[in-house]
């Protein structure tokens, strides 16, 4: 049977404009961020004494290289915070961006301005990842912290309908239908990414980031039977064959990651995420063969789909206990 939910107001009458996310700030209980699809984010203080209030915390509807776009599934889709903010300031952040009249998706970092923490210094952005997408939708663009400390972000199929770029069955071009994990600390003994017009270089020639050692697709040579351009492959794949994870999360009870993959339009799927695991995308919709696609060893199945006849598009998000 299902369980009685009901709803409550956490936040005292506050309102947002179309909020999608929160975020946590480390060893702050009582700061809470709000994602508002618009570009900005609003830090939410005074929890602990019921009273909550809401700041501005964040606009980053004024990108300094480009124009913001929020149309249709674009938009500020994603924030982290650092598990050390308390040293380094750092937030990170997946939002939609025009270039040149050309749509991109970035992956960046900013930081908190020190002497008030409770605004984004926006000059101080760095962008990881620029990534040139072909369509306004499948966008993905969720971001969170690993219990490992690493930084994971998903990416959609770039959108049209049908894998339409062909992506979903892909490991190396570009960042797309995948769960992707890097290391912002660059660590020693992690790896340099491979070259890409999307990953951002310092002077010296380095990636702003690197490569968990662990990866699970550092060194395949073939993936869906198809041979992979070792010099293209995107070792930052941490999971693969996914339409559109909008949302995921970590449950620390479970050391479960956990998504809301988004169907084409027939059937919605729910998947526990692993490690060099491919979720099937464009092979299969839910637990089905999509369209006439062949079926093929190998495929992670979803803990659960449902038809539209049930419910809609699948979100996806917290895991709540």
């Amino acid at each position: 049977s299902p369980v009685p939910y009901q709803t409550a107001d956490a936040l005292g009458g506050l309102t947002f404009n179309q909020p999608l996310g929160l975020a946590e700030i480390p060893e702050q209980s009582d700061r809470l961020l709000v994602l508002e699809k618009n570009g900005t984010v609003q830090l939410v203080t005074g929890l602990r004494a019921n009273q909550p209030r809401k700041q501005l915390f964040f606009d980053l509807t004024q990108p300094r290289d480009g124009k913001f776009e929020n149309g249709g599934e674009c938009g500020l889709l994603g924030l982290a915070v650092h598990p050390r903010f308390a040293e380094n300031h750092q937030i990170y952040v997946y939002y939609s961006l025009k270039i040149a009249g050309k749509l991109h998706q970035r992956l960046a970092r900013f930081k908190v301005t020190p002497t008030d923490l409770g605004q984004v210094d926006v000059a101080s952005e760095q962008p990881l990842i620029t990534q040139l997408d072909p369509a306004g939708n499948h966008n993905g663009g969720d971001v969170h912290f690993g219990p490992d400390g690493y930084l994971y972000f998903s990416c959609g199929d770039g959108g049209a309908g049908g894998d339409a770029f062909d992506h979903g069955g892909h490991i190396d071009k570009g960042f797309f239908a995948a769960i992707f994990r890097i290391d912002v600390d660059r660590q020693p003994g992690n790896l340099r990414p491979n070259n890409d017009p999307a990953v951002h270089l310092d002077a010296q020639g380095e990636a702003f980031y690197a490569v968990p050692a662990d990866n699970p697709f550092i060194g395949t040579r073939a993936h869906r039977g198809k041979p992979v351009d070792p010099l293209k492959l995107r070792t930052e794949t941490w999971a693969t064959g996914l339409r559109n994870a909008w949302r995921f999360s970590y449950d620390a009870p479970s050391l479960t990651w956990m998504t809301g993959d988004v169907g084409q339009n027939l059937i919605e799927e729910i998947n526990i995420l692993k490690p060099g695991q491919d979720y099937g995308w464009p092979l299969r919709e839910g637990k089905q063969a999509f369209g006439k696609a062949q079926p093929r060893a190998g495929l992670a199945e979803p803990i659960a789909d449902y038809d539209h006849k049930l419910g809609a598009s699948v979100t996806g998000g917290i895991i709540y206990r």
